[in-house]
Parts: structure tokens; sequence; C-alpha cells
């Protein structure tokens, strides 16, 4: 008969720990915690920089620079009106934006050495000039010509330009499981004189994330396993 109570207690225990991996899986998938919110990579359009599957950690707020990678809703464009856009800031307002015949990139004058383009770099025969209105935002994808991007929109009335006000914030880490990295202000910004570094080691932060949802799921461990404790006491009394 004492096997029973310590059957269930297992059970109880591996209830919490499966509630911890449901939170975590939560979290993957968009919710926000102390300002932080991770979810996981939707497309191709930053390949490259970023993989389809890992999971971005974003932190919230509409502080945008140049170089950041943003999480933005764009409903304007059609082809995800319900969902996140995962794009580079290439320019705000007020910025001219330039890309050459050879794919080359300008931002108010200044070529970028986008060296984290890889394979994917240039964007041949794209030839454009746009100037982004106050308020806007010119994003580009790291792996070009597969963007979903503002290039792919320059013939709409906005030339292509995004609202500011859909940023739901920059990704300052990457990864899954334990391989992490985190996201800097690439050298092609900072090199220019257009924006100033920003980022870090992403172990912190993750160790933090990791160590709330533990915090939310060791209660719920507790009571599960007090409440089915206190059943089996109060059936053996009964008996």
């Amino acid at each position: 008969m004492e096997g029973r109570p310590r059957g269930r207690m297992k059970a109880a225990v591996l209830g919490g720990v499966l509630a911890l991996e449901a939170l975590v899986a939560l979290v993957a998938f968009g919710v926000t915690i102390a300002g932080v919110s991770m979810f996981r990579i939707p497309s191709v359009a930053m390949k490259g920089t970023l993989q389809v599957g890992e999971t971005v950690v974003l932190e919230r707020g509409d502080d945008v620079r140049r170089g950041d990678i943003v999480a933005i809703e764009a409903p304007e464009w059609r082809e995800r009106k319900n969902g996140l856009f995962l794009l580079r800031v290439i320019g705000v307002g007020g910025d001219r934006i330039s890309v050459g015949a050879n794919g080359q990139v300008a931002v108010n004058g200044k070529p970028l050495r986008e060296s984290y383009l890889g394979r994917s770099a240039g964007l041949p025969g794209a030839r454009l000039d746009v100037t982004v209105p106050p308020g806007r935002l010119w994003l580009m994808g790291d792996h070009r010509g597969a963007a979903v991007d503002s290039v792919q929109h320059q013939r709409m009335s906005s030339n292509g330009t995004v609202d500011a006000r859909g940023v739901q914030g920059h990704v300052i880490a990457a990864g899954s499981g334990a391989d992490w990295h985190g996201v800097t202000t690439p050298d092609a910004f900072v090199e220019a004189g257009l924006a100033e570094r920003r980022g870090g080691p992403p172990a912190p932060l993750v160790t933090i994330l990791v160590g709330t949802l533990a915090a939310l799921a060791l209660p719920f461990t507790v009571l599960v396993a007090v409440a089915a404790h206190v059943r089996d006491r109060r059936r053996s009394a009964a008996r």
C-alpha cells in the first residue's frame, strides 16, 4: 500500500516538470516576462544571421536604431497581416537610402560594408533611391532577394517604408537549447558613424528567463505534490 502514495508523488513531480516545459514552450511562442519576450524565427528573411527554427530574445520597446534587428507589425504588407516581420533597420526617419546596380546599399551617402550578409549579399538590378519619412523605417532582410522587406514593397505609396510604431522590440540574443549567441550592432553601421554599438553576451539574460520559469513552475509542482499526498492520506484514513 505504501507504494501507491510514493508513485503518486512521483507522478506529481513529473507533472510539475511537464508544467515547466509547457511554460518554456509558451515563452518560445511569444509570452512576455519583465519587458523581454521570446518567439521562434518565422522565415528565411534573416538567414545567415538568424536561422529558421531558432528562438530570438526581444527587448521590448520602441528604442529603434539603425542596424537593429526588429520584430515589427506591418499590416500594410499583405503577406503577413496578423504576424510579425523580423528584419534589419537600414534607415530611420529622414534618412536617404540608395541601392546601386551592384546591390551596394548606402545610407545618407555612406556605403555600408555589410559583411554579415555572407553569400546572400547584394541586390543586382535593384536600383532605388528613397527618403524615409518621419516616423517610418526602411527595413531589409539579411537574406537579400528572399526577404519580404522594404525593397519588395518599394512600389507601394509608402515607397516600402513602414510605421515605426509597429515595432515590438529589437533582438538581443538568439539560439536554441544550450547554444545561444548575442546579437550586436554590425560593424557596417558603427564604422559609417550611423549607430553606436549595443548588445552583449546573452547568457545572463537566458539564465534569468529560465530561472523565472522555474520559479513559476515550482509552486505548482509543490501544490500538486501536497494535494496528492493529502488526498492519499484521507483515503487511507477512510479505510
